[in-house]
């Protein structure tokens, strides 16, 4: 019987590699967390004979048993003779499976809890050791969908919350008045339940009282089941006037949702004198905010849907900071019938700061 160690990024795939090496019948011992990785300690009926290159050199056997006795008497374990046990099982080299067999009976869960806790605590002081501040904030920037490259660069100035937030902000093309700035007419279109249809609603009220007029917003044909008499529930909760399959002269926004990415571009020949704004949900992952960028370039700007004060969508405006993209307005209400506020874009940037700060200290209290 052997106690192995398999350690992988995740318990599926450390059962995964146990399985591959020891077989299915090998069995679980214990499971846990090391840092950003996964151990399992199974015993397996494999023997060291029986795989290639495992022979028991004395001279390296007995060091490690030195080492282990100097950590043990430095933080004595607690169990019942323990210490004494392991010494007496590290006194003499063994030279088979049959002299362990004979030797003195160690408990095996006390010995596997205490071998587990030393090679914890030596990844833990090594992952200390090695890991710097300034890789610490780059690993907190990957984890919430900053890309590597534009994480270096929010880095290359200064590791510090302030100076990674007032970066970013810097970079973000706010545009405050995009929603206003031409005369053209606004097309909004984006991913499925994004929230394009109420947000269409809330440009409209919000162009309608910068211009005077009333707000008429038209939705292009969209073939989903139930899709007309939805748009014409929510226009008539919103109270603007619509218009469904056609688009007229007057009318304010047109909603282009229900759309995939390839088919902006059919749009865009279609209406050449609309200018199109890109709808995207605030929870939109760094990958899929930036296939929607690549594949239909807005000429308008973005409208970021579903906003929240206190959650930072950083994957999305990092995208956007790195593409140069305008950031024309948020949507945080859910009531079609309000103009879009342009509050929200005003305090972006010490959202933005309170977000940074808070990810970069929790971080570093993780670390610590």
């Amino acid at each position: 019987m052997r106690i192995e160690r398999v350690v992988a990024g995740s318990f599926s795939e450390a059962s995964e590699l146990s399985r591959q090496l020891y077989g299915v019948e090998a069995l679980l011992i214990s499971s846990s967390r090391v840092g950003n990785s996964h151990e399992l300690l199974v015993c397996t009926d494999v023997s060291d004979d029986d795989v290639p290159g495992t022979k028991v050199d004395p001279a390296k056997q007995q060091r490690f048993a030195a080492a282990m006795e100097a950590e043990v008497k430095r933080k004595p374990i607690r169990g019942k003779n323990l210490k004494a046990d392991l010494a007496a099982s590290t006194s003499a080299p063994e030279t088979s499976h049959e002299a362990r067999a004979t030797g003195p009976q160690v408990s095996g869960i006390e010995l596997v809890n205490a071998i587990r806790q030393e090679l914890q605590a030596i990844e833990s002081r090594l992952a200390r050791g090695s890991r710097s501040a300034t890789l610490s904030a780059k690993m907190a920037l990957l984890e919430h969908g900053v890309s590597a490259a534009y994480a270096e660069h929010l880095l290359a100035e200064g590791n510090d919350s302030a100076s990674v937030a007032q970066r970013l902000y810097a970079e973000l093309r706010v545009e405050h008045v995009g929603l206003e700035s031409s005369t053209q007419p606004m097309m909004v279109t984006g991913p499925v339940s994004a929230g394009t249809t109420t947000v269409a609603m809330q440009v409209a009220h919000r162009v309608a009282a910068t211009s005077g007029g009333r707000p008429v917003v038209a939705a292009l044909r969209d073939p989903r089941c139930g899709a007309r008499e939805r748009f014409l529930a929510i226009a008539d909760a919103a109270g603007v006037l619509p218009c469904w399959g056609a688009v007229p002269n007057e009318v304010t926004v047109v909603d282009a949702g229900g759309r995939r990415a390839e088919d902006v571009e059919a749009l865009r020949e279609e209406f050449p004198a609309f200018r199109i704004a890109l709808c995207l949900p605030s929870y939109l992952s760094g990958t899929a905010a930036a296939r929607w960028l690549d594949a239909c370039p807005p000429s308008c700007g973005v409208i970021v849907s579903h906003w929240s004060p206190i959650e930072l969508p950083l994957a999305l405006l990092s995208k956007l900071a790195e593409r140069k993209v305008p950031l024309i307005g948020v949507s945080q209400e859910a009531d079609p019938a309000l103009a879009m506020d342009s509050a929200a874009l005003q305090g972006l940037e010490s959202s933005i700061r309170q977000g940074i700060t808070l990810l970069l200290a929790t971080d570093s209290t993780r670390d610590a």
